[in-house]
């Protein structure tokens, strides 16, 4: 049997020692095809650097990624070449648009007023602001041809005002082109979180007794998903959302809690011989009843706000007191929920009520766990 179990973990060993050739031997494949992409990015900078056109757009988010890939490229060759593929999807556009714009400059014989043009258009970084601006500042660069020579600077002033016309312009769309996007990913986002969140209250194993507050989970959450669905401005339900995912998250934790409360106590009255004879919901708190053929009853009371109410009835004089310290004992020493502060809340000779303390008061605790 022994041999048995140490093959057992030696074939765990080896396949854990396979997998993690296998991951190193998937690493170096990705690491040396994304080295031989940058290697063609790179050559591709330096000509286009060679070329001139620099001078014409913008080259730094190139460099820049290009940079990034060779510092990801040891340590993360996934992430690399996830850099690797995003420079693939513009390198391309990059090159053809600066050698457009530099054979028209060229064409328009890199006068003064061409210089100034390019000169102000390499002043917006903003790849959205330039996208949204494209179609004005084509038609300001077509303008140039036109211009006689006369009064420089005051067409170069003319010129700078329309370019920055154009880009304000840009820049307002190029904002709100982001807010809707923001806006679309924190919609997904939030739609999945609260997904989540119902998946897992659904699959919660409730007691029907308890059903009535998980439906009013559920149904709040469904309130949610559906104003997700509605509104366009996320923002105007944030707090909305978050109320829901924050009762949501007390509502697991406190009734994980409570549960494990109620089993506790059902044992313990079980292990005295009482027959339990009711667990119920009731206004957010759950109560158990329990009974001896004697006709002696007890009866408790768990709120999710941490109090426990209990009352041992139907006794002669003050043998209740035996009971309920043999209760409380075993609370303690066996399911180590400790009466942190209590108090007598009614009793005569004959019959003794006995429970926890409102935790609303400053100056009182209740039970805890631990």
């Amino acid at each position: 049997m022994s041999r048995e179990f140490e093959a057992k973990i030696r074939w765990q060993e080896e396949q854990e020692k396979a997998r993690r050739q296998r991951e190193e031997l998937n690493k170096e494949r990705v690491r040396n095809q994304t080295a031989e992409f940058l290697t063609k990015y790179k050559e591709r900078l330096n000509s286009m650097k060679s070329a001139g056109l620099d001078e014409f757009v913008s080259l730094d988010t190139l460099a820049r990624d290009i940079k990034s890939v060779e510092a990801q490229l040891q340590e993360d060759p996934y992430y690399a070449r996830d850099i690797s593929f995003e420079i693939g999807t513009y390198i391309n556009q990059l090159e053809s648009n600066a050698r457009a714009i530099k054979k028209e400059q060229t064409a328009l014989n890199k006068s003064d007023i061409v210089d100034f043009y390019y000169s102000e258009i390499r002043k917006i970084s903003d790849v959205l602001v330039i996208e949204f601006a494209k179609d004005e500042l084509n038609k300001i660069r077509s303008s140039l041809s036109s211009y006689d020579g006369i009064n420089l600077i005051t067409f170069k002033k003319s010129l700078c005002d329309k370019i920055l016309s154009v880009v304000k312009s840009a820049k307002i769309k190029a904002e709100e082109h982001r807010k809707k996007k923001k806006q679309e990913s924190i919609k997904v986002q939030t739609k999945n979180d609260l997904e989540i969140i119902e998946a897992e209250v659904k699959n919660q194993k409730i007691q029907e007794e308890f059903k009535q507050e998980q439906e009013k989970i559920l149904a709040q959450i469904a309130k949610a998903k559906d104003a997700i669905n509605n509104k366009s401005d996320i923002s105007n339900i944030k707090c909305d959302i978050d109320e829901v995912q924050s009762k949501t998250n007390d509502f697991l934790i406190d009734e994980a809690a409570r549960k494990e409360v109620v089993k506790c106590i059902k044992a313990s009255l079980e292990k005295q011989e009482f027959n339990i004879t009711k667990i119920a919901l009731k206004d957010g708190n759950v109560i158990i009843q329990a009974s001896r053929p004697s006709g002696k009853t007890a009866s408790c009371k768990i709120s999710l706000e941490g109090k426990l109410n209990y009352k041992f009835d139907n006794y002669e004089g003050m043998t209740c007191i035996e009971d309920i310290e043999k209760f409380e004992k075993e609370m303690n020493d066996i399911y180590s929920i400790k009466f942190e502060t209590k108090k007598t809340i009614w009793e005569n000779p004959d019959r003794i009520s006995k429970g926890a303390i409102d935790i609303n008061k400053n100056d009182e605790l209740p039970l805890k766990r631990g």
